[in-house]
Formats: structure tokens, sequence, C-alpha cells
């Protein structure tokens, strides 16, 4: 697969994958050069920083893209594992040098701890995966030892939690002394497994430390703690320290806006991966919502950009007021998907703030921006009062599963280990008035209507009643009659249909009548079934506009004569969107005529989702379909279309999920096997969905030069199912996964173009044009950066 005279130094090996461009790789060996030429030769200590160490502290890559430059390292050089993962730690001596240089920050294992009480370790689905430390409870504590400090001073101290509520509590000492040196609030992040940093600083003494973490307050997880210098001291320890003054922020996803005009939403290859807005041109826009500053002030406000060219700019406007509260310029970056930092200070006003940025010149990618106290008070968003750092949405991902055993409260029941599929625990013993309260569960309904809740049970006799009642308003709200499975560990699953509210629900379970194990309970919106397809003339309402028979098209009827300003509403057709996510929507659209513009938008809030230009398709009847990315938030939606510019006719719309990038796990049914990919099978091209990974293309030439070599023009998509084996031949389970990697190369070029996923969820790429003889392949990596063996992606 690799010629022998590829490059295998790591630098080389990112660049040929696309993960940092060539500029990002010498800006780094610059900075470690300079460091090299700071290191004292007479202190034996002393290391130079390693390149990959330094490319993350510019931001430019990750600690799991670095895993797997590392692994790619060593499969060129045919080394093994250990030399290049112990390759950044190695001791450099030069001949001249002054003074050491700061190297990257500390990273310091929860479960490297020297001393522990009453916690425990389990496997954590954060980036990199390892363990992490959980079960923590009030009184629970760690000591970390022998942390060198060199110098007095001002340390930062960046510790990674999970909480599904927050309000915990971490007293930082030090252990010798007693003395507390800081008290860390844990935010609510939204689930055990949903990791946010928490940034602190704190002064410390010189000379050797032993930290203690002394939980306050419990009901979190924690994962790691870094510790760095503010001033240049070098750090060192078998772990690391931290913390006092709060620097509470947060970072809002670009994509997460509450309405706009315009932009797109695309996959991103910066740091953390996930989504960007693209496509922004002068005069688009996004609003924020429901920001709550705590105090009047100056801000810093963060904002993620790049841009090839530069010379873009936003207007931050309170949405309220039309008040403009700073201009933003936007620099040249090099690249669409070459990513910095723009910092900026703003004075907010207390209180709920929507903000709203309007593009004053276009031309750059936004993919986040992040609002930071400039005084350690609070900010939140919504009606939270939970110390918690500005949460973009407090939304749930659906569906939503509580484990049986992870109940705040109980009585009466016990839990054991079970045989079901997944394994783990379920809770038995369940006698007649035993009950279970998850307060520690919150659901965040999106919208009122009918959810579907699976119970997962088994019974050796039958006959057993649970009732599912909602703590917030002390109501029962189903009744759900358990059936005879066979055994205790016979499990099936019980659905149901109850009809919530919009907004915050916790639940406990009563049993009414005892015998049943209960495994897990799954509860998900019962949505709107997709694809749909709503015809044009259907509108509930409209302005301007009339019906005519199409043709050429499947017949029935189209909507013509629509003129600048004219508009249909369809409040008739209910659209329940259960997580927010990007869409593909479909217009389908005839025109004599160039620069018609349609809007979809929400006629009740004014929301605008999508600008759209109509083509000329040089008829009133010849019909063509523009199919469009559009981020829909979760909740209940009434859809409008509007002609900002005339001149089309209109026959339909269709709605559907863009990816599978929104569809979290959810526990397997009785019998259920995973499908998967063999890592020896060879996947499929298709011009429709498909299991296997596969190519689609509006345009296929069956002849090709080479088996693997495909023949596309136009559009081409790309899906897949999960590999499960490693190159090494390992089993690769889907949560051990860390994302993907697709190569592609015309097959008269010698080298491959490489494009990163860095989310396990995403199951599908799109590529705007390709036109000419192709080879596809793709891989998955896992969390350590171990990847699976490239396949070939070809056509059925």
């Amino acid at each position: 697969m690799f010629k022998k005279k590829e490059l295998t130094r790591l630098g080389d090996i990112l660049v040929s994958k696309g993960l940092i461009t060539p500029t990002q790789l010498d800006l780094a060996i610059k900075e470690q050069s300079r460091r090299k030429r700071l290191l004292d030769p007479s202190d034996t200590a002393a290391v130079v920083t390693p390149i990959g160490e330094i490319l993350i502290e510019l931001g430019f890559i990750d600690r799991l893209q670095l895993k797997r430059g590392l692994n790619w390292q060593q499969r060129l050089r045919h080394a093994s594992i250990a030399m290049a993962l112990c390759a950044p730690f190695m001791i450099f001596s030069p001949s001249a040098a002054a003074s050491v240089v700061r190297p990257a920050p500390i990273t310091v294992e929860a479960e490297n701890y020297s001393a522990m009480k009453g916690i425990q370790t389990e496997s954590s689905t954060d980036i990199g995966g390892g363990k992490n430390v959980g079960y923590i409870d009030a009184s629970d504590w760690m000591t970390y030892s022998n942390i060198q400090v060199p110098a007095t001073g001002t340390y930062k101290i960046t510790y990674r939690v999970a909480s599904p509520n927050g309000g915990g509590n971490i007293l930082l000492k030090n252990e010798s002394t007693d003395a507390t040196l800081d008290s860390v609030p844990i935010p609510k992040t939204g689930g055990w497994q949903t990791w946010v940093d928490v940034e602190r600083t704190v002064s410390l003494s010189q000379g050797s430390l032993n930290l203690k973490l002394l939980v306050d307050i419990g009901g979190f997880n924690f994962n790691w703690f870094k510790i760095e210098s503010m001033d240049g001291a070098v750090v060192t320890s078998s772990s690391s320290s931290s913390s006092a003054a709060p620097l509470l922020s947060t970072v809002i996803q670009a994509e997460t806006y509450h309405s706009g005009a315009g932009i797109q939403a695309e996959v991103t290859t910066d740091t953390g991966g996930g989504k960007n807005l693209g496509y922004i041109d002068s005069s688009d826009w996004m609003t924020y919502n429901n920001i709550l500053i705590p105090a009047s002030g100056v801000y810093k406000i963060t904002y993620r950009v790049a841009s090839p060219n530069g010379g873009g700019s936003i207007l931050l406007k309170n949405e309220s007021t039309n008040a403009t509260l700073d201009t933003v310029p936007i620099p040249k970056t090099g690249g669409w998907q070459t990513w910095a930092d723009v910092e900026r200070t703003v004075n907010l006003s207390q209180g709920s703030l929507n903000l709203k940025m309007l593009v004053e010149v276009g031309g750059f990618n936004f993919n986040w921006f992040k609002i930071e106290s400039a005084d350690g008070t609070l900010i939140t968003s919504g009606s939270s009062s939970s110390a918690s750092p500005i949460l973009a949405s407090t939304e749930t991902k659906f569906p939503f599963v509580i484990q049986a055993e992870s109940y705040s409260a109980m009585a009466g029941v016990q839990k054991e280990t079970t045989t079901d599929v997944g394994g783990g625990q379920n809770v038995g013993y369940i006698d007649t008035g035993d009950w279970m309260s998850y307060s520690n569960a919150v659901i965040n309904a999106p919208f009122t209507g009918k959810y579907k809740i699976s119970y997962r049970v088994a019974s050796s006799k039958g006959g057993a009643v649970l009732a599912l009642s909602d703590i917030t308003t002390n109501t029962t709200i189903d009744s759900v009659p358990v059936p005879n499975t066979g055994g205790w560990q016979a499990w099936t699953t019980v659905e149901r249909e109850v009809t919530l509210t919009a907004g915050e629900h916790k639940f406990t379970l009563v049993a009414a009548t005892g015998g049943v194990n209960l495994n897990w309970i799954q509860i998900e919106p019962v949505s709107t079934p997709m694809p749909l397809t709503v015809e044009a003339e259907s509108y509930s309402e409209m302005s301007g506009v009339k019906n005519e028979t199409a043709s050429g098209d499947g017949g029935g009827t189209n909507v013509g004569y629509i003129d600048t300003g004219d508009w249909m509403h369809y409040n008739n057709t209910e659209v329940l969107i259960p997580n927010t996510a990007t869409y593909k929507v479909t217009y389908r659209v005839a025109s004599e005529r160039t620069g018609s513009t349609i809007q979809l938008y929400a006629p009740a809030s004014g929301a605008i989702f999508d600008n759209v230009t109509v083509p000329n398709t040089a008829g009133w009847q010849k019909w063509t379909s523009v199919e469009r990315i559009v981020t829909l938030p979760a909740g209940k939606h009434y859809f409008g279309v509007k002609a900002l510019v005339g001149g089309f006719n209109l026959n339909w719309i269709k709605l559907e999920p863009a990816d599978q990038a929104s569809n979290p796990i959810s526990p397997p049914p009785v019998g259920s096997t995973t499908s998967s990919s063999s890592s020896s099978s060879t996947p499929a091209v298709s011009s429709s969905s498909s299991s296997k990974p596969a190519v689609s293309s509006s345009s296929w030439s069956s002849s090709s030069s080479a088996a693997n070599t495909q023949h596309v023009a136009g559009p081409v998509g790309i899906s897949w199912t999960a590999p499960n084996k490693r190159e090494n031949g390992e089993y690769l389970d889907v949560t051990d996964l860390g994302g993907y990697e697709i190569r592609y190369k015309k097959s008269s070029d010698s080298k491959f173009t490489y494009i990163s996923i860095n989310d396990a969820w995403t199951t599908s790429y799109n590529f705007p044009w390709l036109e000419g003889d192709y080879v596809f392949q793709i891989a998955a990596f896992d969390k350590n950066g171990v990847y699976s063996p490239f396949v070939d992606i070809l056509r059925q």
C-alpha cells in the first residue's frame, strides 16, 4: 500500500493526509526550533517539545489526530507502536542554549491517582478513549503526588468533567498543609459522557506539591486535568496541579443558530470535527437567543473563522434593539478550512440577550464563537440557574436511553448482572410497591405530542405492572403491563405511546404489581416519517399564485404564476423534528428565467431556513430538482414558501435527513445483530441508499480502466457502515470508533486526497462535483488512532 519513498516524518504525514497545511507545519517547525535554542544543555532532564504537541498547542490538530498520525508513522516505518508513542518524550541535548522554555501542558489522567477514597474507574467515550473516574459522591477524594512547581506564580488548570445535572463541586487542596487552593464548580454538561473543559487559575508556591481533589458535592465524572504555567515556568510531575478565579465561558457552535438566512452547514476539518457554517455572503445572518448576561460589563468574544482571502466582516447586533455592538474583521487564514481565532472585546448589558450576526462582507466560514466573562461572573443561557457556562442549547438527543440501574433514588430493588444484549446490569428483585426515581435524567421534550417509550423487561411469570410517573407534574402518565417472557433473563421490549408536553421531564417508576426485571427505558418522539413530500398546491393559504396542470413530471398539479412577494403557507402539514440536525430539502422547480429565488421560512416566527436560487430550466414545464442542506431545530414546525424573486413554477418540496450523524446509539432489540462491512469485504457503489459503503452520482458510466475505478460526472455521494476489524485483525466495536477517513484520487494521479470525519456516527459524505475516472476508498480509526484496512468503494 505504501511506497518506500514516502515521507515518514510525522509532520509530512499529517500534511499528506490533509490534517494540517504546509504553512501550519512550517509554523510548528519554527516554534520547535525556537524552543530547541532555548534549552539548557546542562539540564539532562530538558526535553524538546515534540512537533505533534506543538501542533496541538497551536490549535492545528487535536490529540486523536496526533494518535492517528503516529499510527501511520509506525506503519510507514515498520516500527513498533512503543517506538512511535515514546518518540514525543525523547531527550534532546543541543550544543548551545539559554533557559528552559515552557513545554506543552501536562495532562494527568484522573485514574492515575496515588491514593483515593470511594471512586471507581470506567471506560470513557471521550476523545482519546481510555478510562475516566466515576461514581463520585460527596467526601470522595483522589491525591496526585510529586508535582514540581518551579516558581511561585499563577497557573491555569483545566478539568475535563461530565455531569447530567451539574451542581457538583471539587475542593482543590494542598495535601501537606490541608489548605484549600480553589473551589471548582462542575457545570451541567447534559450527560455522564458529555464532556466539557472547566478552566481555572490558581496561585501555586515553588516546590514539590501533593494535590488532593476533595469532592465537596458529587454527581459528576472526571476524565483528566491539565496544568500549565501562565508565565513560562516548567511544571513537572507524576501528576499535575490547578485552580482559582473562574474563567467561565463556553463555545456556541455556529450551526446551532435559532434562525438564519443564506448560510449552509458543512462538515469541518477543524479541531473537534462536526459542522461549520459556509457559503456566507453579504447580508446573510444568524441569531443566537436567550444568552443570560449576569452583569453589565466588558466581555471577550472569540470567533473561530476561516477565509482564503480575508476581507470579510460581521456586524454583531443586539437583535432586540438592532444596536450594533461590534464590527468584526475576518482575516486571511489561507483556506476555507484553515482556522484562526479572532478575539474581540464588547460591552454587554445585564439580562437576556439575543445576538444577531449580520454579514457585512462575506467570503468566510464560521465554526463557533465563545463568550468569556472578564470578572468571573457567570454566563448562562435560557432560564437555568445552575452554575454552568453558556449553553447554546439544552436539547435532548433522541432516542434517550435511561439505564435502569442509574437511578437517583430507589426503594426495595437490587442490581444484578444481566445477560441481555450489551451486558452490564439490570434492576431485579422488584416487588409490589418498590420504586426507582430518575431525577438525574432530565428529558427536554421538543414539542407537545406523542412519544414512544420502550421498556426492556424480563419476567418468568408475567402479570407485573409498572407505573410511570412524571416527577415534574406528579402525575402518572402510563401503566405498563409486563408479559411472561419465559425467564428472569429472557428479555423483550414493551413499546408504549404517551403524550408529553414540551419542556423538561423527570420520571419515577413504581411497581404497581411486582415480579419483573428491568434493563433500560428508551424515550423518543413520534416524529414525522421521512422522506416527507409536500405538494406545492396543498397549501393552507396563499397570496398571488395559481394552480395549473403539470406536464412532463408525472402529471398532477403545480403552482405557477409566481411573482415577487407571492407566498404559500402549509399550516395543514405538521412537521415534528426530534433532534436539531441537517436535512436535505429538494425543490422541484421549472423556469424560463434566471435569478428567481425561493425562501423557506416559518410563518409564525419568521425564522428563515433557506434561500434558494432557481435555475433556468428552459421551460415552464421543464422540471429539475434543486437539493439543499438545511439545519432545522428540534420542535414542531409549519413551513411557508415565499418568492423573493418571482418567475418560476413549483411542483413539490421534499424533506429528508441529510445523513445519519444525529442518530445516537439505542439499545439493541432482542435477537439483533450489528451490521458491518467486514474488513475483507468489498464495499459497493449504488445509485440508491445502501448499508454497505456506496457511491452515488448523478451521472455514471459503466466503462472504467480498472476494477476499482468509477466514472462519475456531477455531485457524488458516499455512504457506508462501520467496519468491525482493525488492521491488526482485532475486533472493532462501534463504541470504540473515533471516525472515518475517505481517500480518493483520479485514476491517473499517483497520490490520494484525504478527508477526515471526526464523528463515529456520520455515515455519509457528499462531494459537490467530481468528473472523471476516480478511485474511492474508506477506512475507520478508533479512539487511539488505530485504523481498519482501507477498502474500495464500488458501484453495485
